[in-house]
Parts: C-alpha cells; sequence; structure tokens
C-alpha cells in the first residue's frame, strides 16, 4: 500500500512539475528548475531540455544549462543524447555537448554522435564535440573507436576549411586510442 501511494505522489510529482515546466510565467518555470536540482527525476529531461527549443527566455534557458550541469544520474544521458542528436544547429546545442565533456557522466556508448556533430556542426559544436570525444575515449571499446574513425574519414567531403585542423587532430587522437585500446586488450 505505501508503494502504491509513493507511485501516485511520483506521478502527480511529474504531472505537476511538467506543468510548471510548461508555464509562460518565467518565474515559476525557474523556481521549478531550482527545486529540480535536488529533486530531479531522469524522466523529467524531456521537458527540461526541451525548454532550451521552447522558452524564449535566455534566463530559462540559462537555468536548464546550470541544471544539466550538475546532474550525476547516468539515466539522463540517453535524454541529453537525443536531444544533441535532434538539432546539432541548436542555438543551445554545442552548450549542452559542452556540458557533456564537463560531467562525470560517461557518453563512451554515444561516441558516434559526437562524431556526427563534429562533421555537421559549425566550429564551436566541433570543437565541443572533440572534447567529448577526446574524455571518453578511455572509456570507450575498440570497436567503437574504429567504428567511429571510420564515420569520421567518410564525413572529410562535410569538412570546412575552419574545420580541417581540428579534423585532422580528432583523427590522431582517435588513432591514439585505437593504438591504446590494442595495447590494453593484447595484455589480456
Amino acid at each position: 500500500m505505501a508503494q502504491k501511494k509513493q507511485t501516485e505522489e511520483e506521478k502527480r510529482f511529474v504531472l505537476e512539475t511538467k506543468a510548471s515546466l510548461a508555464s509562460d510565467n518565467e518565474e515559476r518555470v525557474i523556481a521549478k528548475l531550482h527545486e529540480l536540482k535536488s529533486s530531479g527525476k531522469a524522466c523529467l529531461f524531456p521537458s527540461i531540455l526541451g525548454l532550451l527549443e521552447q522558452s524564449r527566455s535566455k534566463s530559462v534557458k540559462q537555468e536548464v544549462i546550470l541544471l544539466i550541469s550538475n546532474i550525476k544520474d547516468q539515466k539522463c544521458v540517453p535524454f541529453i543524447v537525443d536531444f544533441i542528436k535532434k538539432d546539432v544547429h541548436n542555438d543551445w546545442t554545442s552548450r549542452v555537448i559542452s556540458v557533456c565533456w564537463q560531467s562525470r557522466l560517461d557518453y563512451s556508448n554515444d561516441l558516434n554522435t559526437f562524431i556526427h556533430c563534429f562533421v555537421s556542426g559549425d566550429y564551436q559544436v566541433a570543437l565541443e564535440s572533440f572534447t567529448v570525444i577526446e574524455e571518453m575515449l578511455l572509456r570507450a571499446n575498440l570497436k567503437s573507436i574504429r567504428k567511429s574513425k571510420k564515420l569520421l574519414v567518410d564525413g572529410i567531403s562535410k569538412i570546412n576549411a575552419e574545420k580541417k585542423t581540428l579534423y585532422n587532430e580528432l583523427i590522431k587522437v582517435l588513432d591514439q586510442g585505437i593504438s591504446n585500446s590494442q595495447a590494453e586488450n593484447s595484455d589480456l
């Protein structure tokens, strides 16, 4: 009975939170985002990240970035990755990607998403993606790193002159990741 009551309370909390986040009242949205820093649930992340696309308020968007910079729940990673995949050209995508490399969350299973962002995004998105890839190589497996390199090499025709030097450096980083991973696996 207590578990059923808790589930009903959680459902109510999620519904009330989504309603608050959908509000036109900027102060209400920001207050709810502050509350979610300590009581947030991964299932709310689509609504939270949706504010980066839907809200006109720069203050609300900055609060969203601040909130996602402090998350420690690995269950939130798929929602963040889905947001990044949705639109690499969104004004806030580079900020969200920068949160990925600054956090302690593991994005090593999503290297291909960051390769895509590197290839398709502007210079800032590419730079932030480069950093995530570099940070996650120690956690990634050899097969994933090789696949990422192939995707990067296949995307060379989309790399503009501005990103060419960064592209060449990322190839070197991936090659080093492959070498390191092979060395680790040869010890087994």
